[in-house]
């Protein structure tokens, strides 16, 4: 599985050029860097899901919000005040 720079981009300090492979990626690295369009998927790589970030998340509307829990396999809490709780401790632990 991997990605590799679309362009020349710097990430963690190392300079990637065009076609080369972008090592040390995290869930929120990749899905910034496929947002930005800086990245491609090789292999198996293109099928991995890429999440939305906790900022992503927040801009949702509660309705949405419960919907997105659901479909990540939480548990939409009663209190719709604790979305954003329950989907960071979800995302912290998925990246």
């Amino acid at each position: 599985m991997g990605y590799t720079a679309k362009e020349t981009i710097i990430h963690n300090g190392e300079k990637y050029i065009a076609g080369e492979e972008v090592l040390d990626l995290r869930e929120s690295d990749i899905a910034r860097l496929m947002r930005l369009e800086v990245i491609e998927g090789s292999g198996e790589a293109e099928d991995q899901e890429v999440y939305k970030t906790i900022a992503e998340f927040k801009a949702l509307k509660p309705t949405e919000q419960a919907e997105y829990l659901a479909s990540v396999g939480l548990e939409p809490s009663e209190n719709t005040g604790e979305y954003n709780k329950q989907y960071k401790g979800w995302y912290d632990s998925n990246r």
